[in-house]
């Protein structure tokens, strides 16, 4: 959680720069590092016997779960150019919610009344938050943010869900390679599509580029922001959901990542000077209660 509380401070440090990265741009050269940092560490870690033994395996689970990471990453790097990094962090936190609800339905059981009230709260939150708009940015465009935040919100979901299908099978290390190339794979395609038929993508990198030669400071900090995301808000919470949801289940492994909206507040204070009004506080407290009944129902028909 703290590693994930510093990305929203990341993606809005790196608009403040002369030319950024497009959003494309920016996932491919994120991913990239990522994919680069895991595969030295799975060249290291891993027995060449078990990369054998799970390949096939691990390409499918790769593949699925990758995907859920990379659109729902896609959409909140969206999502964050039009709303804060706090808005944000409490948004994507209705995981919490989601989860619980999507592991009910897989194990065909109906989720508890607490978990029912939860869903209530945390609606009556995001409700709060949709209604109030931060300084300095319109009604429309931070309705369009956390929208397309909590679509994020939805996927990182199936991807803690599946998660807990997959890891207790594949190497943590092997898996999270493989989530980590299948998004470089679909960040790629995607960049070639979006340069050549998105103009303001592509008049984006351009000027990118052309930084280097012009801003060269400004440009080799937003290459620093790249390498501080893709190392630590990408390869390294990737590695670590894989390796812990090994041998825990979906619903505890979510209460556990409950404190990012928390660090994201922290960090957006001190780093961007973002603060939330009275309603958007009062939304922010509905969300957080929320998420705490889901933890004290987890923890509380936890198995012995």
């Amino acid at each position: 959680p703290v590693a994930w509380g510093t990305f929203g401070v990341a993606v809005k440090t790196m608009a403040k720069v002369g030319a950024p990265p497009p959003e494309l741009a920016f996932s491919v050269m994120q991913y990239i590092v990522a994919s680069s940092a895991l595969g030295l560490l799975s060249s290291v870690s891993v027995p060449p016997a078990a990369k054998k033994a799970t390949r096939a395996a691990t390409a499918a689970a790769g593949f699925e779960l990758g995907s859920y990471l990379f659109f729902g990453a896609l959409l909140q790097l969206f999502g964050l150019g039009m709303t804060t990094a706090t808005r944000g962090a409490f948004i994507v936190q209705l995981t919490t919610i989601i989860v619980p609800l999507m592991d009910a339905a897989v194990k065909r059981k109906a989720p508890s009344r607490l978990l029912l009230g939860a869903c209530v709260l945390a609606f009556g939150g995001v409700m709060a938050f949709v209604k109030s708009v931060p300084a300095g940015l319109a009604m429309g465009t931070t309705m369009m943010g956390d929208g397309l935040i909590a679509l994020a919100a939805l996927l990182y979901s199936l991807h803690v869900v599946r998660l807990s299908h997959h890891a207790p099978r594949i190497p943590p290390i092997a898996l999270a390679r493989a989530k980590e190339l299948t998004r470089l794979c679909l960040g790629t395609l995607v960049l070639l599509v979006g340069t050549a038929f998105v103009a303001p993508q592509r008049k984006a990198l351009v000027l990118f580029v052309r930084s280097f030669s012009g801003a060269p400071v400004e440009a080799f900090t937003a290459l620093a922001i790249v390498t501080w995301v893709g190392l630590v808000t990408t390869a390294f919470p990737t590695w670590g959901q894989s390796f812990g949801q090994a041998s825990i289940d979906a619903g505890t492994a979510t209460v556990i990542y409950t404190a990012q909206p928390l660090w994201s507040a922290v960090f957006g204070f001190a780093l961007l000077g973002e603060r939330l009004n009275g309603q958007s506080l009062a939304g922010a407290a509905a969300i957080f209660a929320a998420v705490a009944l889901v933890a004290w129902d987890r923890v509380r028909n936890r198995p012995p």
